[in-house]
C-alpha cells in the first residue's frame, strides 16, 4: 500500500481531532486534561511562538 499526500493529511486531521475529543469524552475539563498530560510527562509552553 502506498501512502499519498491526501491520505496522510486525512490521518493527521483524524489524530488532531482525536486529541481534542478524547479528553472531553473522558469527562475531563481542559484543566484536568492538562494535569493528566503533565502527570504522564508532557510539558506545556504558554508561548510556543515567541
Amino acid at each position: 500500500m502506498t501512502l499519498n499526500r491526501r491520505d496522510l493529511l486525512k490521518a493527521a486531521g483524524a489524530v488532531g481531532a482525536l486529541n481534542v475529543v478524547w479528553p472531553l469524552a473522558a469527562g475531563l475539563s481542559p484543566a484536568q486534561a492538562r494535569e493528566a498530560a503533565e502527570a504522564l510527562g508532557s510539558t506545556y509552553d504558554a508561548a510556543p511562538f515567541p
